[in-house]
């Protein structure tokens, strides 16, 4: 293993740093420590010669290393005492001139707080003439839309920045804590000079209680990191993604498999990966023989009263616009949930005539009708593009449209009776629970009148051969 990994690095007028349990005691004389430092020799590495870094009360064995080709006054290791483990951990310090980094610059609006009241005022003194005495749909969104462009270029304009790495990791200092680690490293030691099985099941009860204490504390830690974070949903896949796996690849180095060649021209990818997305819905339908078909004529069509959008009010956009969680990605037009939140009383009321009138016209503006698409990793080869599936981020001000209709719809579809009840998904105060519920009364209904009970149950695999 360590041959591979060597014969990778480019160890020429670079410094290398290796450190680990290789488990070959560099106290005593013996054949394993020849062959591993005439190994290491042979890469031009040398083993520095450490104290004892595993005590017991009868051995003290030196099999934790530090190997290296950096020169001896440059380099300074430390034994110190974690309580981690029945090793000792190696703090290594390494003074070598560091290369000049290139410091990546990205443009980005600033969305702070300043900026924000800027940009509410700014809205608050806005004419909206030219949205509202207009008559076509379209360009009533497009000239309120150029409004809202010109409010974000004034009152939070693009600004270079230099990228910070965030860092995931918090300290934390807890008194209770450090007082458990030095009673458990006392009571090893302790053990290591007496070598009594009593003071060993006594270090090793406390080990125990500092370990439980840690997990107890990085618990807390994670719960306070989501409580105050504005978007839970966020902060707690953090934690997770940060438990389970780094983040993979980057777009910057990106490669994608195109007609055989492997790809990374961003370009040439994005372009790729639009037209697999715009087109696999057709293939798939293609490919299962499934064909749309339209009733022949109007006879097959249900006779019901016709659906009408009923015109919008403040109280219900506003309303729409609170229970909107305030995350910070946006669509085109760079409006998030959270700046939306932040300028609801200056923007509602002009979305509410804009709303009406797309509702009055029968139109959806067609600037709402574009996404940013990004494409997730779902499994396997990264280079495959059918490994990957969109995730479209669409216009916040579209979510509301969406919303005002879907009121609509819903109420219609109650008002005519097209729901039945037993329809458990996507209906207010129902859920899976709801509908579990109703199955089993169901079936203890029919048990107590004594019928006899029939299930047919569906199961759907993704591999299924039947």
């Amino acid at each position: 293993m360590l041959t591979d990994l060597l014969d990778d690095l480019p160890m020429q007028n670079n410094p290398v740093l290796i450190m680990g349990d290789i488990n070959i005691d560099s106290l005593k004389e013996h054949n394993e420590k020849t062959r591993f430092n005439e190994f290491l020799a042979s890469y031009n590495l040398r083993r520095l010669i450490l104290p004892a870094t595993r005590v017991t009360h009868n051995t003290a064995s030196s099999i934790d290393c530090v190997c290296t080709n950096i020169a001896q006054h440059n380099i300074d290791v430390e034994v110190v005492h974690t309580g981690l483990s029945d090793h000792t951990g190696q703090y290594c310090s390494i003074g070598i001139p560091t290369r000049a980094i290139k410091t990546l610059t990205s443009s980005r609006r600033h969305l702070n707080n300043r900026n924000l009241e800027h940009l509410k005022q700014y809205l608050s003194t806005q004419d909206w003439e030219s949205v509202i005495s207009v008559n076509s749909v379209e360009e009533t969104y497009n000239n309120f839309s150029n409004i809202i462009a010109s409010a974000l270029n004034t009152a939070c304009p693009y600004k270079r920045t230099r990228t910070r790495h965030s860092t995931k990791g918090r300290v934390i200092n807890d008194t209770e804590a450090m007082v458990m680690r030095q009673t458990f490293q006392s009571a090893w030691q302790k053990y290591n000079q007496s070598g009594r099985d009593e003071d060993k099941r006594d270090a090793v009860e406390k080990k125990k209680i500092y370990d439980l204490k840690l997990r107890a504390l990085r618990r807390l830690a994670s719960e306070e990191h989501i409580q105050l974070a504005n978007n839970k949903s966020k902060a707690l896949w953090d934690i997770i993604n940060g438990e389970r796996r780094p983040k993979g690849l980057q777009a910057s180095n990106m490669q994608l498999r195109i007609r055989g060649k492997l790809v990374n021209y961003p370009k040439a990818i994005a372009d790729h990966m639009n037209s697999y997305f715009v087109n696999i819905a057709n293939e798939t339908l293609k490919q299962k023989n499934v064909v749309s078909q339209l009733p022949s004529d109007g006879n097959d069509v249900l006779s019901l009263q016709t659906m009408s959008l009923q015109p919008t009010t403040l109280k219900e956009v506003q309303k729409i616009i609170d229970s909107l969680k305030p995350k910070t990605s946006a669509g085109n037009d760079e409006v998030s949930a959270k700046l939306l939140k932040y300028c609801k009383n200056e923007l509602s009321p002009i979305l509410v005539h804009i709303i009406n009138k797309s509702f009055s016209q029968g139109i959806f503006p067609s600037a709402l009708k574009s996404a940013k698409v990004y494409a997730k990793h779902k499994k396997g080869d990264k280079t495959e593009t059918s490994n990957y599936r969109p995730i479209s981020l669409l216009s916040t001000f579209s979510k509301v449209i969406e919303r005002v209709a879907l009121a609509r719809l819903l109420g219609h579809l109650k008002w005519n009776g097209l729901l039945t009840d037993r329809q458990h998904g996507f209906t207010g105060g129902r859920s899976t629970i709801t509908a579990l519920i109703d199955l089993i009364e169901h079936i203890i209904d029919h048990l107590e009148d004594g019928e006899l009970l029939l299930a047919y149950c569906l199961i759907i695999a993704k591999h299924s051969t039947a």
